[in-house]
């Protein structure tokens, strides 16, 4: 049990690393796509238009 903890940590400090990594480059673009998606939703609402 012990050496596969040992195994894991590593691995799963490289893929967090990496996973960040990715995330600051697409962070952006999902930061503006899920905001444009919310301002529809919220001039939807607002709007009545259903």
């Amino acid at each position: 049990m012990p050496k596969l903890f040992w195994i894991k940590v590593p691995v799963y400090k490289a893929v967090s690393a990496k996973a960040e990594r990715v995330l600051g480059v697409w962070r952006p673009v999902l930061v503006r796509f899920f905001s444009v998606r919310t301002n529809m939703a919220l001039a939807e609402c607002l709007g009545g238009t259903k």
